[in-house]
């Protein structure tokens, strides 16, 4: 997950917390110094937290200690892996592109998944890109050396 500042005080400390609404999980805090006004801050590990609404709340503060008007935001995070699903090129849905995912197991806590497409057949592995935010495919052999998106 990643935000960016707009107009930000160069110098300023930021404060960030990302929190789910399951008061059970820890949420997810940060802070840092503006170095440009315009400073993006990126890789922020949600793993942590739950699927469902995430809310951004984010301070600035100057070096006399004035503490600026909370900036807040949403996003719905979906960590929910599909158990199957059919992919087809979206060019021409018509060609002989449909591809198969079928739900094996979960190894490490990541999921498996079986990959058919024109009687070819192979096993990889699909993970969360958090900086994308978005599932990708991590076997090269099934990509044809890209990742694709879930």
């Amino acid at each position: 997950m990643s935000f960016t500042f707009a107009s930000a005080e160069v110098g300023t400390t930021y404060h960030y917390t990302i929190d789910d609404t399951n008061g059970a999980t820890a949420a997810i805090t940060g802070s840092g110094v503006i170095e440009t006004a315009t400073d993006q801050i990126a890789d922020i590990d949600v793993s942590g937290l739950d699927s469902g609404i995430l809310n951004l709340n984010v301070t600035l503060k100057d070096i006399a200690g004035n503490v600026g008007i909370a900036a807040t935001d949403s996003v719905v995070k979906n960590a929910n892996v599909p158990n199957s699903y059919t992919a087809t090129c979206a060019s021409d849905p018509s060609d002989d592109y449909a591809q198969t995912y079928e739900k094996v197991e979960d190894v490490n806590g990541k999921p498996s998944y079986n990959y058919y497409h024109n009687g070819y057949g192979a096993n990889f592995t699909i993970l969360w890109d958090a900086g994308d935010n978005r599932w990708e495919l991590q076997d090269d052999s099934v990509s044809a050396g890209y990742d694709p998106v879930v």
